[in-house]
């Protein structure tokens, strides 16, 4: 699309409305922000080496994304178990609290 329009700003628009349309379409919503980050990058530099550091950024940055995804707990009981944790901590710090100044 680029190669045919130019880098021109609407070609940037309309590319990021069809693709928006398309990942909606086909249910890879997943993929919208590290694409468009990863053109909007690619798009911009017309060199080689800011493309090749932009390219080299965006692996890195993907990368943190997907380690940080594997991390994060994705059971909702998981999530449950850890905020009633939390719960009682404030709840013992606050009797605690509460002791120390009698």
């Amino acid at each position: 699309m680029f190669l045919l329009f130019g880098y021109d700003l609407w070609v940037f628009l309309l590319f990021c409305a069809l693709y928006i349309t398309l990942t909606f379409l086909f249910k890879a919503q997943a993929a919208i922000i590290a694409t468009l980050v990863a053109i909007s990058q690619m798009q911009g530099n017309q060199d080689i080496y800011f493309a090749a550091n932009s390219l080299v950024l965006i692996i890195i940055g993907i990368g943190v994304a997907l380690l940080l995804s594997l991390y994060m707990p994705k059971d909702k009981k998981i999530i449950k178990k850890f905020l009633n944790l939390k719960l009682v901590y404030h709840q013992t710090v606050g009797f605690l609290k509460a002791v120390k100044n009698i």
